[in-house]
């Protein structure tokens, strides 16, 4: 049986804003606070599912046995949420980065303080703790599409999206995400410039971006092609269809650009290690190839409606304007060049 909480810890200060160690006279206020609807509707991670008070006691008092840092959120000496800062744990995560000091940061506040600005505050306080500490990315994970605050919070703080996960139908809410926060941005060391796109935010130095050309033999070569759905099924003009593409965050290393835009837009988990770069070095968009085995799944986002594999010629008659041309003419040639 995991032992009461010691609130051993630190603290943290901005202006009457406070986090300070949880201590076991603290977990009704925080049964309270995950019991609420709102909590619960937007739940996706095991700390605000529905449970008895003895339940949650003893979920807080496990995670406090483990590498962990349980903390109060006050305002002017009111208790108003909670907040966790532990090392990582989610199997998907701790695969991708094995090697690597990665930690969690979770959030839940009281209702009447929300939309307040403490949440964007507490978030901002215990990240720069984290990176204090030695954590070399720290991620907010599982938050609902749907759960728009939350987002909100964690973007203010320059967590940036790390992967899209859809669910099957009845898990809940139909997709979440895991967010990261690489300490170069979150310090703003790492150039930044305008998106028009729904992240608003993209890496001002080079390169901005990456295109991956997937491809399977079937057996003569054939190119993946999304038709993006933003203008509707039957357009067919600029922009289209083009392979699988995207702006890349600010630090954000560019094959892990290009293993993201895999994830959001065809469902492809694939390692850095299976892509092979066709166009780099001071390109300002970079180029790679993949090759997809015949019968893999293909899921798509919101962003696109359908797919399709062309053969020659139509490959490249279909991808408008030159500039996206031209990188998927580049992957063609070396793809079909061997």
């Amino acid at each position: 049986m995991a032992e009461p909480l010691r609130g051993e810890g630190f603290t943290l200060a901005d202006g009457d804003l406070v986090l300070r160690p949880m201590t076991e006279q603290d977990l009704d206020s925080v049964f309270l606070w995950s019991d609420d609807p709102e909590n619960l509707w937007f739940a996706e991670h095991e700390l605000v599912q529905r449970r008895t008070p003895d339940r949650l006691r003893a979920s807080y008092r496990e995670i406090s046995a483990t590498p962990a840092e349980l903390c109060i959120v006050e305002v002017a000496g009111i208790p108003v949420g909670a907040a966790l800062l532990r090392q990582m744990s989610l199997p998907r995560l701790h695969r991708a980065f094995s090697d690597r000091d990665c930690r969690r940061v979770d959030l839940q506040l009281a209702r009447p303080w929300r939309n307040q600005g403490i949440g964007r505050r507490a978030v901002r306080l215990l990240t720069a703790h984290g990176f204090g500490a030695g954590a070399e990315f720290q991620f907010g994970c599982d938050i609902s599409s749907e759960n728009h605050p939350g987002l909100r919070v964690f973007k203010a703080n320059r967590f940036a999206a790390w992967r899209r996960r859809a669910h099957p139908a009845g898990a809940g809410w139909p997709t979440t995400w895991d967010l990261v926060c690489r300490p170069e941005y979150f310090f703003g060391r790492a150039p930044v410039k305008d998106h028009p796109g729904a992240d608003q935010v993209m890496a001002a130095d080079l390169p901005t971006g990456a295109t991956v050309v997937v491809y399977r033999e079937d057996p003569e070569v054939l190119i993946f092609m999304l038709h993006r759905a933003h203008q509707g099924p039957a357009y067919e003009g600029d922009w289209a269809r083009t392979p699988p593409a995207g702006a890349r965050f600010p630090a954000e290393p560019i094959e892990e650009c290009a293993c993201r835009e895999l994830s959001e837009e065809i469902g492809a988990e694939i390692p850095p290690s299976d892509l092979h770069l066709v166009r780099g070095g001071d390109a300002e968009w970079w180029v790679y190839s993949l090759a997809l085995a015949p019968g893999a799944d293909v899921v798509l986002d919101e962003e696109d409606d359908r797919f399709e594999w062309l053969g020659p010629g139509e490959d490249l008659a279909r991808c408008r304007p030159e500039a996206p041309r031209n990188g998927l003419a580049m992957a063609i040639s070396s793809i079909r060049d061997g």
